[in-house]
C-alpha cells in the first residue's frame, strides 16, 4: 500500500492470487479422477493403492536424488546468483510453473503485456478447469459407484480339504492382513524399496549418495574390504536398516478388538505368536535378500562373502523380530479408533527399535573383540553365527513360555 501503486495494480493482483492455486489443483484432481476410474474396476484396488503409494514414494526419494544432482556444487553461489537477478529466479521458478511468469509480468510490465498475459493465465486456468469438469461428469460417477459393486461370480465352485500347518495358516492371514490395509503395508514394507536403494545409491552418485552420513557408512565397507570383519560389517548395516519394520512390533496392537478371535481359535497361543513371528520375520528377509544383492553390486563383493552376509543377517534377525513380538504380546495397543494408530502411534514399535538397535550393537562389539584374536574370517562367521543362533534359540523360546500366560491376562 505504501508504493502507491494503483487501483488497477491490486484489482490484478487479487485476481492472480485466486488463480494461482487453480491449475495446480486441477492436474491434482484429473490425476485423481483418472486413478480413480481406473482402480475403481480392479478386484485388486488395496494392492494397486499400496504397489502406487510405494512406487510414488521410490519415485520421490529417486527424482530428489537426481535434483540435487544436477545442481552445481557451490549451492551457496547458485542460490545467491538466483537472488540477485530477479528474472533468473523467475526463469527458474518458470520451468516448472509457467503461471509464475505470467503473474510477474502482469503485475511489473507494461498494460499491454499485462493484459496479453493476464489472458494466458485466465485462458489457462479456465480452460483446465473445464476439461476436469467434463471429465468428471463421465468419471466420478462410475469411479465412486464401482466402489459398492462387486462381481457376482457364475459358475460352480468343488469344496476341497486339505491339511494345512497352522503356523503357515497365521502367516499367510497376517500377510493378507497387512497388504489389504494400506497404511500398513505403506509403514511395513517401505524398507523393502528403501534398504535396497540406499545401497544402490553408489552406482548412480548424485549429491544424495556423498551425504556425510551415508559417505561414512559406504567408507566403512570399502575400509572392510582387506580385513575378517567385512562380512559382519555389511551384515551390521543392512540390519540396522532392515529391522525398521513395525509389522513385527505391532503385530497384536493390530488385532484391536478383534483380539478375542485370537484368544478362541482352536489354536495354540504359541503357535500363533511362530505364524505372526514368521510374517513379521520374512518382510525383513525380502528386504534384507534384495538390500546384500544390491551391496555386492556396488561395492564389487565377492558372492562367497555376500552369502556370509544373508546367512548372518538371516540368523540376526530371528532375536530382533522375537524382541518386538514379546513387546507388543506383553502390552499390546488394542484401542484405537483409526488402524493408523496402531502402527504409527504405537510406542512398541519405538521401543522394538531401540532394542534392536542394542542388539546389533552387542553383536558388533562382539565381532570386534574376535577379530582382535587374528583369527580368518571363515572362524569369526562362524562363532558369530553360532552366537546368534544362541540369542535366537533362546528368544523364542521366551515367546513359547510368554504366549499362553499373556493371552490369558489380555482382556477386551
Amino acid at each position: 500500500i505504501g508504493q502507491n501503486m494503483g487501483v488497477l495494480y491490486y484489482i490484478l493482483a487479487i485476481i492472480c492470487t485466486l488463480f494461482i492455486p487453480l491449475v495446480p489443483l486441477v492436474i491434482s484432481a484429473l490425476l485423481s479422477l483418472l486413478l480413480m476410474n481406473i482402480v475403481s474396476r480392479s478386484r485388486y484396488r488395496d494392492v494397486i493403492t499400496i504397489i502406487g503409494s510405494i512406487i510414488l514414494l521410490v519415485g520421490v526419494f529417486l527424482g530428489q536424488n537426481y535434483l540435487i544432482s544436477q545442481m552445481p556444487d557451490n549451492e551457496q553461489e547458485f542460490l545467491m546468483e538466483l537472488l540477485k537477478s530477479s528474472n533468473a529466479l523467475i526463469e527458474f521458478m518458470g520451468r516448472a510453473f509457467p503461471p509464475a511468469i505470467w503473474i510477474t509480468k502482469i503485475l511489473s510490465s507494461t498494460f499491454k503485456e499485462a493484459l496479453i498475459n493476464l489472458a494466458y493465465l485466465l485462458i489457462v486456468s479456465l480452460g483446465a478447469f473445464g476439461l476436469v469438469y467434463f471429465i468428471a461428469s463421465f468419471i466420478y460417477q462410475r469411479g465412486a459407484t464401482a466402489q459398492f459393486e462387486t462381481e457376482a461370480s457364475t459358475g460352480k465352485s468343488k469344496l476341497s480339504y486339505k491339511s494345512k500347518s497352522q503356523i503357515l495358516t497365521i502367516f499367510k492371514i497376517e500377510w493378507i492382513t497387512i497388504l489389504k490395509t494400506p497404511i500398513y503395508a505403506l509403514n511395513s514394507l517401505v524398507m523393502v524399496f528403501m534398504a535396497p536403494l540406499l545401497m544402490m545409491l553408489p552406482l548412480f552418485g548424485g549429491n544424495l549418495a556423498n551425504d556425510p552420513d551415508l559417505q561414512f557408512l559406504y567408507q566403512l565397507i570399502e575400509s572392510g574390504q582387506s580385513t575378517p570383519l567385512l562380512p559382519l560389517i555389511i551384515a551390521g548395516l543392512i540390519t540396522l536398516f532392515v529391522m525398521i519394520n513395525p509389522a513385527v512390533s505391532s503385530t497384536f496392537s493390530r488385532e484391536g478388538k478383534n483380539f478375542w478371535i485370537l484368544k478362541n481359535i482352536p489354536v495354540k497361543p504359541e503357535i500363533q505368536v511362530y505364524g505372526k513371528l514368521l510374517a513379521g520375520y520374512s518382510i525383513s528377509f525380502i528386504a534384507a535378500l534384495l538390500s546384500a544383492f544390491i551391496a555386492m553390486l556396488s561395492f564389487r563383493i565377492p558372492i562367497v562373502t555376500t552369502i556370509m552376509v544373508l546367512i548372518l543377517i538371516s540368523a540376526a534377525l530371528i532375536p530382533i523380530s522375537a524382541v518386538g513380538i514379546y513387546l507388543d504380546l506383553m502390552r499390546p495397543k488394542l484401542v484405537w479408533n483409526n488402524p493408523q494408530e496402531a502402527i504409527k502411534q504405537n510406542f512398541n514399535v519405538v521401543i522394538a527399535m531401540l532394542l534392536g538397535f542394542i542388539l546389533v550393537t552387542v553383536f558388533g562389539i562382539i565381532g570386534f573383540f574376535l577379530s582382535r584374536f587374528s583369527i580368518g574370517t571363515f572362524a569369526i562367521f562362524g562363532i558369530m553365527l553360532a552366537i546368534m543362533l544362541s540369542f535366537s534359540y533362546f528368544s523364542i523360546l521366551m515367546l513359547k513360555y510368554a504366549a499362553k500366560g499373556a493371552y490369558s491376562r489380555i482382556e477386551i
